[in-house]
């Protein structure tokens, strides 16, 4: 767990910007915020994701900061399950999308957790069935996987809310949890929203955010017929989920600094080190347990980007060699010689 944080602070986590829209078209919808108020907001989240080269995504710092400036206006975490209620399902792009056009509340849940890293990269969600219970656990991989109040609070009581609410969200079934476990401190007011949404069984202060549903309740709830939508949402989020790599996935990590890293001349094992937060040799051992060499994975990005590339057909092959880090089109041509087997004119 360590281990992952650390490759995480490096990388930047990410949450995708349709989760912050969502966000602050809740805070507008229940009051908190107005127009202007929601320019600012903006601006301070895309200040802090500067840094961010994935187009659609934002850097978890700027969505913690995001929801801060949300508490400190609000007066406390509570706010994260008060906007909850009125968050809709596209906040969670593709992940919201499979939710509400699964066939079954259980396909639902597996779904969020099977996609989730689409909507927030650090985030795992398990699924855990007894002969009673269907529980939903929400986990934050960090050392700040537990906040007990301020922003991070509030973001995760948002997200169990939304968790919460998925059987009516997606099924227009009222089914609330038969307890839950809450790992922040207890807002002031434990009541209303709180009850309404988690049930009248609330702990707070917990190890894990964790909700339990009565199983039979759950297999209870499905749809007569599959959505035929439903075959082409989990094409598109399985390919997606290729280019959000774990952030505990030591190869998928260090391939996608190198990939937004290449451009006029490849990044180095020591620049990759440090964009990841770690030293030298610690990435390189790392990559060894993995089996693979720096070398070797900078080797096979750029074949990949290439053959994205030559597919394309926007790139004249001087570009090409630019966007691979290339200092000279003959070093491409080379190299693709290397991995086709012919020249890039013999692709096109």
């Amino acid at each position: 767990m360590k281990r992952a944080f650390q490759v995480s602070r490096g990388r930047h986590a990410m949450v995708t910007s349709q989760l912050i829209e969502g966000i602050l078209a809740a805070a507008t919808a229940a009051g908190l915020v107005d127009s202007a108020r929601v320019d600012a907001l903006r601006a301070g989240v895309s200040t802090r994701s500067l840094e961010v080269q994935t187009s659609g995504r934002v850097s978890e710092t700027a969505l913690l900061w995001l929801w801060g400036a949300l508490a400190d206006l609000a007066g406390g975490h509570r706010i994260g399950a008060e906007l909850a209620p009125f968050a809709g399902a596209s906040a969670w792009g593709v992940v919201g999308e499979a939710a509400i056009h699964a066939v079954s509340l259980t396909d639902a849940f597996e779904r969020i957790a099977r996609y989730v890293r689409l909507a927030a990269e650090s985030v795992r969600i398990g699924v855990d069935v007894n002969e009673r219970s269907f529980a939903v656990t929400y986990r934050l991989l960090g050392s700040g996987a537990n906040p007990s109040s301020g922003g991070a609070a509030a973001a995760m009581l948002w997200a169990n809310a939304n968790l919460a609410l998925v059987p009516e969200r997606a099924f227009g079934v009222r089914l609330r949890p038969v307890s839950a476990e809450l790992a922040c401190a207890a807002p002031g007011d434990t009541g209303g929203v709180i009850a309404d949404i988690f049930g009248t069984d609330v702990k707070f202060g917990t190890a894990d955010w964790r909700l339990v549903f009565d199983l039979a309740a759950v297999l209870a709830v499905s749809r007569p017929v599959a959505s035929s939508a439903l075959p082409y949402i989990d094409a598109y989020a399985n390919r997606a989920l290729s280019d959000v790599p774990a952030i505990d996935d030591i190869v998928g990590v260090v391939a996608a600094e190198v990939r937004d890293r290449l451009a006029g001349g490849p990044p180095t094992v020591a620049e990759i080190a440090s964009a990841l937060g770690l030293s030298m040799r610690t990435l390189q051992r790392r990559l060894a347990i993995a089996g693979r060499s720096f070398a070797a994975l900078l080797d096979e990005v750029r074949r990949a980007r290439a053959e994205e590339l030559l597919a394309d057909g926007r790139w004249d092959f001087a570009e090409i060699a630019y966007k691979l880090g290339y200092s000279e089109r003959s070093t491409f041509t080379r190299a693709a010689i290397r991995w086709f087997g012919v020249p890039p004119s013999g692709i096109r």
